[in-house]
């Protein structure tokens, strides 16, 4: 599985993280993003695509919680709630769940119902590890890293 290829699974597995969760007023719930370190797998302040392929397989594995190899929507949307009480399910649950249904209904090329590793990984990330390492040489720093950051959140750091 390499970088390109895991946008379904990172957005999926990711939704239900526990503790991870942050209400955001009139936004529903919002989820925090995994940390530098959490994809840094050998600490030495770099994230490789091996180490992105590495977290996301993790995370799929955790994620398959009758370790049948595929994910099916009962296994996502227990993630996804896993952690929280029922105040922060109810109409975003809702919503999540539809979302959900569309993205394995997109990727599920055998129209089983459910997303193999491999389904789940032939969403593209498109050029995500690209834009990241601006430096080009094959690996996310920290400050990269910290710029992504900072531009998902919305600020502005043209004067920086």
């Amino acid at each position: 599985m390499n970088l390109k290829s895991i946008t379904l699974a990172a957005l999926v597995i990711t939704l239900g993280t526990p503790g991870l969760a942050n209400a955001r007023p009139g936004h529903g719930m919002r989820h925090a993003q995994p940390s530098f370190e959490d994809f840094d797998k050998d600490s030495n302040g770099a994230i490789t695509q091996a180490e992105i392929a590495l977290f996301h397989a993790e995370k799929f594995t955790q994620t398959d919680t009758n370790a049948d190899g595929f994910l099916e929507l009962s296994e996502l949307i227990a993630r996804m709630n896993d952690g929280k009480d029922d105040t922060h399910r109810g109409h975003f649950a809702k919503r999540m769940e539809h979302k959900m249904e569309h993205m394995i209904s997109r990727a599920d090329t055998d129209n089983d119902g459910m997303l193999s590793q491999d389904e789940a990984a032939a969403r593209g990330q498109g050029k995500m590890f690209e834009r990241l390492d601006t430096d080009e040489n094959g690996a996310i720093s920290q400050e990269e890293w910290q710029t992504r950051s900072d531009n998902h959140h919305g600020k502005d750091h043209r004067d920086d």
